[in-house]
């Protein structure tokens, strides 16, 4: 029969992380039942926005076709794994798993859709688990905020575009300190993968990607389209300390799953906290520098202009925000938040449609002395103050702009899960293979 095992909330700012209870579930399953996952194990990316996510805000779905006759003794051995390996101690951390006995339908499939672009409540999820069959292990009594995440995983299926990364875990004694991996093989195994891997070395910041920066037990995770060239890359890197093993996980990470499944319902309604949001207008004002480098500007849409904040660690997508003029067409496309009781919209992407021709007017240059002519005043022209040459008509110049159409995006370090990357437009989408290949969980 068929098994889905959700999970979500295991870890908290001081430690810990969900894909690697993941992992030690698939490790304990393997070895105390000879069980294997039907595919590989799904990272679900949800809705960026959602203010009390720890980090990326990812839950985790993992497959399996098991025997009746095993399975509660699974299940319980689950509920144990993700206990003893969750963060129970810490305020906000709220473990939860959920389990279904049957495949996706569709109102869990868009459940996940729900939650991968808006903030959804405990009572819906709780109400829809109830309807579909689906139990649910909240592992702490005092709050349900998991429970949400663990089903939404459930209910993750990649029907279009998808991604992988290869998750590296170290040993329980290193966690908290410096992470080992040596820089320059990073960089040579971007150079020998690309365009194949992803969001591994930011050569303007000088920055490796692919190692986090906290407490938690990933070493490093390398990002990109298929199974095998990750194994290949891992291959690459020269690591300097004691790993405990490594999975693979199937993701929605690098594909712009939120604004490709982002329902445009209607404009007041999309204008509410915590949403994903793509919205197309023309710049309404001149883009204003913020102390402390952030940039603000305006997007006028249906009649209503709607504020933009670019952050100074966007980078490059700052740059361009700076860049814009009045009447640019605009797609922006971010988070909504509220500040001062207003909405607005923090810029995670921005494509430019079409540029406006910004005109300069300046004195005409006399033919006679090759000299700009004087302005004489209000409506009276212009005048050579050497020759008397006159002219009604000043010049017209059509200003180059330092901006051409195109996707902007942040910097690779302030990036977030879900967005893609350019490099991923270039790249075909692949066929749908999620054979388990050799390797993939050590």
């Amino acid at each position: 029969m068929l098994l889905l095992i959700g999970i979500d909330d295991t870890d908290s700012r001081a430690g810990g992380c969900t894909t690697y209870v993941a992992y030690k579930l698939v490790k304990n399953l393997k070895n105390d039942f000879n069980l294997l996952p039907r595919n590989y194990p799904h990272l679900v990316r949800l809705n960026p926005n959602i203010p009390y996510k720890t980090k990326g805000n990812g839950a985790v779905k993992i497959e399996y076709e098991v025997s009746e006759m095993k399975k509660e003794d699974i299940i319980q051995k689950a509920i144990e794994i993700v206990k003893e390996n969750s963060y129970m101690d810490y305020e906000g951390t709220d473990p939860a798993i959920a389990f279904s006995f049957n495949e996706v339908n569709e109102e869990l499939y868009n459940f996940y859709l729900k939650a991968l672009t808006t903030p959804v409540t405990e009572e819906l999820a709780i109400d829809l688990a109830k309807k579909n069959g689906i139990k649910i292990i909240n592992l702490k009594e005092s709050s349900k905020k998991g429970i949400v995440g663990a089903l939404a995983a459930l209910g993750a299926v990649f029907l279009e575009d998808y991604t992988y990364e290869l998750l590296i875990y170290r040993v329980k004694e290193n966690f908290g300190k410096k992470r080992r991996v040596d820089p320059e093989s990073v960089k040579e195994m971007d150079v020998a993968t690309y365009p194949f891997t992803f969001n591994n070395y930011d050569y303007g910041r000088k920055r490796v990607l692919i190692t986090p920066h906290g407490p938690d037990p990933v070493l490093a995770g390398i990002r990109g389209e298929d199974p095998k060239i990750l194994l290949r890359a891992f291959n690459y890197l020269r690591i300097e300390e004691q790993i405990e093993g490594w999975m693979l996980f199937i993701t929605n990470q690098g594909t712009d799953a939120h604004f490709t499944y982002f329902q445009s319902k209607n404009l007041e309604e999309s204008l509410k906290p915590f949403n994903v949001i793509s919205i197309s207008g023309k710049v309404s004002s001149t883009p204003i520098v913020l102390p402390g480098g952030h940039v603000k500007f305006k997007i006028e849409t249906n009649n209503k202009n709607i504020e933009v904040i670019c952050f100074k660690e966007s980078g490059e997508l700052n740059d361009v925000v700076r860049k814009l003029k009045r009447e640019d067409e605009v797609v922006v496309l971010g988070g909504t938040r509220e500040v001062d009781s207003k909405i607005c919209i923090n810029l995670e992407k921005l494509e430019v449609l079409k540029l406006v021709e910004v005109k300069k007017i300046r004195a005409p240059v006399c033919p006679n002395c090759n000299v700009r002519c004087k302005k004489k005043g209000k409506r009276q022209g212009y005048e050579c103050e050497k020759c008397g040459f006159k002219c009604k008509e000043p010049e017209v110049v059509i200003e180059k702009r330092e901006l051409s159409p195109g996707i902007y995006l942040p910097d690779p370090a302030s990036m977030r899960h879900l967005t893609k990357p350019l490099q991923r437009y270039r790249i075909q989408k692949h066929e749908k293979k999620f054979l388990l290949v050799e390797g993939w969980l050590k």
